[in-house]
């Protein structure tokens, strides 16, 4: 006879033969939900908040608060089932299990919690009757930022992140025609171009030989190279005079105001490409999301702005993440109405509702309809604002939380609710904005100013500092 299922040496493979038939082949998604499954499974065994950690391969393992509150058994059981049932993404039943209290960096990995993905988070609440789900910490190569830790105060400079899940949306222009309309008003305009591989916002509002000598690229290869240097200091401004990396806007000269420009580039450029592949380095002790939340710190002290404008790179990339979620910013997403930018927002919004800041994400979030054709404006709004509902409805709006997640119920705005992220504010479609180019026309055609009149009435109170929301608190 053949041997048993429990002898040593038949077992394992008898095991992996029960695997493949009932659990099938394993890939990044399914393992995911195996690996929360078992846990849940588990019950208050494993003790109070426990995680699942996916490494940059994306292979779940345990992480559990301390071994007291925990049932031993129930746990290397757990470790074995997931061992064996994991396939590829499977780890050893002795590196399955992690513990908080072995980290000593423990507290910030606590800060690193998210929840599930949304699709599973509804499918386990409802299979497992609103028991407390597992969180997640995750630890990506790149993207990292998406469901970060949202601020929960904003900078006392107030932050305006431009951003568009697609380009061609005209939002270098609409952030352009902003500042020099803030600079009417009297105010002092900080604009970073950090669109870095395909740079727009610097070239519209400055001449070519009016750019700094240097731009933000030269500033972050510097600024890691000055950090891993021994007795250098690499604070801001020490290897670059502040006025070094920024010019004014000409443009704003008969105003009242000023308009200064970061561009990515400066004047010496000649090195721009090979530059650009090591300026989005880590620091030595800094994430590369810091570094750059610190050079925007030391620009608005250097330019004693009133307001800053974040000209962000469009799709799902980190730059994008840094400016919409980590410096404090309140994020406008420009859109046109077509079913692929809603379903490539519908990626952002399933990210950020993972996120345990998801509350103050949409009190801080403001959909843009860019270049609304004039012939059928009204209809296209209202279309617009319906399917911008449904996509914020599915993602951010939604309900789903874990544990003692408190917000884990539907934010309830209305459809013709016009103060909801999801209304969206026009920008006019006009000959005078498809062609802008004020640098080469000297001038800004009437045009243009009037397609963007809408958007000035929403967010110019925004700007003033006694503008202040009551679900918004800023710091001092």
């Amino acid at each position: 006879m053949g041997s048993s299922a429990t002898d040593e040496t038949g077992g394992s493979d008898l095991m992996q033969q029960e695997t493949d038939i009932h659990y099938g082949e394993v890939y990044f998604e399914n393992a995911l939900e195996r690996t929360a499954r078992a846990m849940m499974d588990c019950g208050s065994a494993l003790g109070q908040n426990p995680a699942i950690l996916l490494d940059q391969l994306g292979r779940p393992r345990i992480v559990l608060q301390n071994r007291k509150e925990v049932d031993e058994n129930k746990v290397a059981g757990l470790a074995a089932t997931l061992s064996s049932r994991l396939g590829a993404y499977g780890s050893p039943p002795d590196q399955m299990i992690l513990y908080l209290e072995d980290f000593e960096e423990a507290e910030n990995l606590r800060t690193g919690y998210i929840l599930l993905p949304p699709k599973l988070r509804e499918v386990l609440i409802e299979e497992y009757n609103n028991a407390p789900l597992p969180y997640l910490l995750d630890r990506p190569v790149t993207g990292r930022d998406w469901a970060a830790a949202v601020p929960d105060s904003l900078p006392r400079v107030p932050r305006f992140a431009f951003f568009g899940i697609k380009g061609g949306v005209g939002r270098s222009t609409a952030l352009a025609m902003w500042a020099l309309h803030l600079a009417q008003q009297g105010k002092r305009v900080l604009v970073l171009d950090l669109d870095l591989e395909s740079p727009g916002s610097g070239g519209m509002l400055l001449n070519p030989d009016a750019y700094p000598d240097f731009g933000l690229v030269d500033w972050f290869v510097e600024d890691v190279v000055r950090q891993s240097y021994p007795g250098s200091d690499s604070k801001f401004g020490t290897f670059f005079r502040p006025n070094q990396l920024y010019a004014r806007s000409a443009l704003a000269d008969v105003y009242d105001g000023a308009v200064f420009v970061a561009p990515s580039y400066g004047l010496n450029n000649g090195s721009f490409i090979t530059k650009l592949g090591r300026c989005y380095l880590d620091g030595v002790s800094e994430s590369w999301t810091q570094r750059l939340a610190r050079f925007v710190d030391g620009l608005e002290h250097a330019t004693e702005c009133d307001v800053t404008l974040l000209d962000s790179r469009a799709g799902l990339h980190d730059i994008a993440a840094a400016a919409t979620t980590r410096l404090g910013a309140r994020t406008l997403l420009f859109a046109q109405d077509t079913r692929q930018t809603w379903a490539s927002y519908a990626f952002l919004f399933s990210a950020w509702s993972m996120n345990l800041g998801r509350e103050r994400l949409n009190e801080r979030i403001y959909t843009v309809a860019g270049m609304v054709p004039e012939d059928r404006h009204t209809q296209y709004i209202e279309d617009m604002r319906l399917h911008a509902w449904d996509c914020f409805r599915d993602g951010l709006y939604s309900a789903g939380g874990s544990g003692e997640d408190d917000y884990a119920r539907d934010q309830a705005y209305d459809l013709e609710d016009e103060s909801a992220p999801h209304a969206p504010v026009p920008i006019m479609w006009s000959q005078a904005l498809r062609q802008f180019d004020p640098m080469v026309r000297n001038r800004i055609e009437p045009g243009a100013w009037e397609a963007c009149q809408p958007f000035f009435a929403r967010f110019d109170p925004m700007v003033e500092p006694d503008y202040e929301p009551e679900s918004e608190s800023t710091d001092g």
